[in-house]
């Protein structure tokens, strides 16, 4: 491959010409977006798969989903047990239990 600016011969994976300074390729930014983050806290196995796909490629995006993953992945954890205690709870056994208890 050459410089477009200077014709002298260059690496293919070279994105700055070291003879004249030029830019050879747009480096792509490494910008997580934020549907993908979403995606990611709203069903964490996407985002796993998101951040195993790309954390070679993209390393800061890929924290960024998997990051939004394990927190998505920790508030479904919570929300479960505080659904099960409530209605645990609602049903009135948790309240049987609990005078069985007390007056034990």
């Amino acid at each position: 491959m050459y410089c477009p600016n200077c014709g002298k011969e260059i690496a293919e994976e070279t994105v700055i010409c070291p003879h004249c300074g030029v830019q050879i390729k747009n480096v792509k930014k490494d910008e997580p977006n934020t549907l993908l983050k979403v995606v990611s806290f709203i069903f964490p196995i996407i985002g796993l798969i998101i951040y195993l796909v790309m954390m070679d490629d993209e390393p800061k995006s890929a924290k960024a989903y998997g990051k939004m993953a394990l927190i998505g992945f920790v508030v479904g954890i919570a929300l479960f047990f505080f659904l099960l205690m409530f209605l645990f709870l609602a049903s009135g056994l948790g309240a049987s239990l609990f005078d069985w208890i007390r007056y034990r």
